[in-house]
């Protein structure tokens, strides 16, 4: 998911080349170039010889202030700042792809977890709470002291095994935020799609299960956190909905308030009486 966007953040960090992983690297067009990886769950990537140039600076012991330098020598007309965030985003693409990955684990996958009231704190699910994330997925049953909210278009049979949340993990096509409570168990979850086009702004808010007492303040801090972080920059933050769902007034009732807006409302879109209706939260 991951985006930086302060200067000092990766400086002292080491991407360590997964060579075993490196398919092949082919050379297309205008000098684009497609990066296969052997790893299961992720797809190739598609991108200019820039990143090729980064990823020959990866040798295990260059810091990332250290490819930094090297390539300011190629690019002596592009701002610092702005070089470094096409470095970290680029080596995280490749992280996404697993071709390379982080001396001492990723540096930025350790996002303190944020306090909600006494009872309860937030944070951002690793792959170490993917078994948490599946036990509670597939034994959570709806209760009036929750707000839960599923989309059904993005949650399918598949949303709630654990090969599809370590895959979206993995692949950084969805991000889950967990609430425990005092003891460690997880109680609730709100999790955002990033799949679809690469460069879309756009996310999806796809599911909701959060005790009622804390969900706003549950879901601005994942939106704050999301918007911080994301691979991408992000414009808006979506939920889609049909007319006749059964969760929409539900979502009326609660998303409205923590400052969704309808932004369209397509007429008959699915069949007649029945509109696709579209939520959004502004990023600004």
């Amino acid at each position: 998911m991951y985006r930086l966007t302060d200067i000092k953040e990766l400086n002292d960090c080491i991407p360590i080349p997964l060579t075993q992983n490196i398919t092949y690297i082919r050379q297309e067009k205008n000098d684009f170039y497609t990066f296969y990886s052997a790893c299961e769950y992720t797809k190739e990537l598609v991108t200019n010889k820039t990143a090729l140039q980064i990823l020959k600076l990866c040798n295990s012991s260059n810091r990332v202030k250290d490819i930094l330098k090297e390539m300011k020598k190629k690019y002596v007309e592009v701002a610092d700042d702005i070089l470094y965030k096409d470095i970290c985003n680029t080596l995280l693409q490749f992280e996404r792809i697993q071709l390379i990955k982080w001396k001492g684990g990723n540096p930025i996958m350790s996002i303190e977890p944020i306090k909600i009231n006494k009872n309860y704190e937030l944070t951002l699910a690793s792959e170490c709470d993917i078994r948490n994330i599946t036990y509670f997925l597939n034994n959570f049953a709806p209760s009036d002291d929750y707000i839960f909210i599923k989309t059904d278009e993005l949650v399918n049979e598949n949303f709630q095994k654990e090969i599809s949340i370590r895959y979206r993990l993995f692949s950084h096509s969805g991000e889950y935020f967990i609430i425990k409570d005092k003891c460690g168990n997880v109680v609730g979850m709100i999790s955002f799609s990033l799949s679809g086009k690469a460069r879309s702004p756009i996310v999806y808010l796809e599911y909701i299960c959060v005790p009622a007492e804390i969900f706003e303040e549950c879901l601005k801090h994942s939106k704050d956190i999301l918007k911080k972080y994301c691979v991408k920059d992000i414009t808006k933050i979506e939920v889609v909905c049909l007319s006749n769902d059964p969760s929409k007034m539900l979502i009326d009732a609660s998303l409205i308030p923590a400052g969704f807006e309808i932004e369209a409302q397509l007429k008959d879109e699915f069949e007649k009486g029945v509109d696709l209706i579209i939520y959004s939260s502004f990023c600004h």
